[in-house]
């Protein structure tokens, strides 16, 4: 198999108070999309407690940069202790949650995904000169990218959470 370096590390956004949790969700889907992740959810779970609902997500997306590497992202959002609550804004009423959210994303950069480099000794071996040494720069552009677009997302991200503050 190809390797997978961690490029991001459960990174964490935390916030409590009014949510939307569909605006959270789609916020997140149309920047790995506009950044051609190809986004999907892996994981959705709703659990009813006495102090509220439990929100599990996770959306899954990769970006393939050339045959030989690609990004993987994951963002998983926990919303906790949701409740109901109607909010007016411009006079009419928007059903909202209150209630907190983490959001943990981790991003992976993986070379030979297709594990073309592993029919033999030989070419695993040429797979970890190419690494080493023809890709390197390629590869670091590839991390930095990945990095600066994490740092697009949390900042997307913190933005919507902050307007949520303020309905």
């Amino acid at each position: 198999m190809g390797e997978s370096r961690l490029i991001i590390d459960e990174k964490k956004i935390k916030y409590s108070g009014l949510i939307s949790t569909k605006g959270l969700y789609r916020c997140a889907k149309e920047f790995l999309e506009e950044n051609d992740y190809d986004p999907y959810e892996s994981r959705n779970e709703e659990e009813v407690y006495e102090d509220g609902k439990q929100i599990i997500l996770v959306i899954d997306g990769e970006k393939k940069l050339s045959d030989f590497a690609k990004i993987n992202w994951q963002s998983k959002f926990i919303f906790e202790k949701l409740q109901e609550s109607l909010v007016d804004k411009d006079g009419k009423k928007h059903k909202m949650h209150k209630g907190s959210v983490l959001v943990e994303t981790n991003v992976f950069l993986t070379t030979d995904y297709d594990k073309s480099f592993e029919q033999n000794a030989f070419q695993y071996f040429l797979r970890t000169m190419i690494d080493k040494f023809v890709f390197k720069s390629y590869l670091n552009r590839s991390i930095d990218t990945a990095r600066k677009h994490y740092a697009r997302y949390e900042e997307k991200l913190k933005a919507y959470l902050n307007m949520e503050a303020f309905k």
